[in-house]
């Protein structure tokens, strides 16, 4: 099973670390986006998941998400109908620990 937005099991992981509800959490999870009013906490808590972002990258995820949603309009697709156009990428980046980019400096020679 593949993790939502790249960090978390469940959705209610996802609804531990950021609050809201269930079924809110849920829809971030269909439309493939966190409205921008949690990108503070995001930011906050990423860390203690072993991820990392930037308020740039989240910026330029929000604007791509924007875009994705008026094109999809524009060809007249429905939220069920919203594989037409593949989800932006993601803004989120693995933190490597000092002793975990050793490992994998050691792996990849």
């Amino acid at each position: 099973m593949s993790k939502i937005f790249g960090i978390w099991n469940r959705i209610s992981d996802l609804q531990a670390d950021l609050g809201g509800e269930y079924n809110k959490c849920r829809a971030w999870k269909l439309r493939g986006e966190i409205p921008r009013s949690y990108d503070s906490r995001l930011v906050q808590i990423l860390p203690s998941r072993g991820f990392e972002t930037t308020w740039e990258k989240l910026d330029a995820w929000h604007e791509a998400h924007k875009r994705r949603r008026k094109n999809l309009r524009e060809m007249g697709r429905s939220v069920e109908d919203q594989d037409a156009i593949p989800f932006p990428e993601l803004p989120f980046t693995l933190r490597c620990v000092a002793n975990d980019c050793k490992l994998a400096e050691r792996a990849s020679v």
